[in-house]
């Protein structure tokens, strides 16, 4: 997709290292919400998205990404193995997390993409 043109190489790199990516978006910040890969919501506002990568990875890397993302406290892991074990890093339990919001002018924020891992758990129970 399009909007997975500026992280391409990334998650190329990803995936030769054994990690299996098969959702993912690259971070904007503060990009129109009429710009033509990164808009939505009607003109006159401002995109924003944290990147974010899911991907299926052995249990060996699994272990070296949450100690990697363990050294750096503006990095969050979610990962949930085959047994159903929760692995977290930086992400509290009962808590979402916006991926993607919008800021327009009189209007709220809106957050259409968020992570849920309540909601992650039942996609990674179908996925298994």
């Amino acid at each position: 997709q399009p909007e997975s043109f500026p992280i391409q190489q990334q998650l190329a790199g990803l995936n030769r290292a054994g990690l299996l990516t098969v959702n993912s978006q690259p971070p904007v910040n503060g990009a129109s919400s009429s710009h033509p890969v990164f808009g939505w919501g009607g003109a006159g506002g401002y995109i924003y998205q944290k990147a974010y990568c899911e991907c299926f990875v052995s249990p060996e890397n699994a272990n070296r990404l949450l100690a990697m993302v363990s050294e750096h406290p503006t990095m969050n892991s979610y990962a949930v193995n085959i047994s159903g074990e929760e692995l977290r890093v930086g992400v509290e339990e009962g808590g979402a997390t916006a991926l993607t919001w919008g800021v327009f002018a009189n209007r709220e924020i809106l957050q259409p993409t968020i992570f849920d891992a309540a909601t992650y758990l039942v996609w990674a129970e179908e996925a298994f």
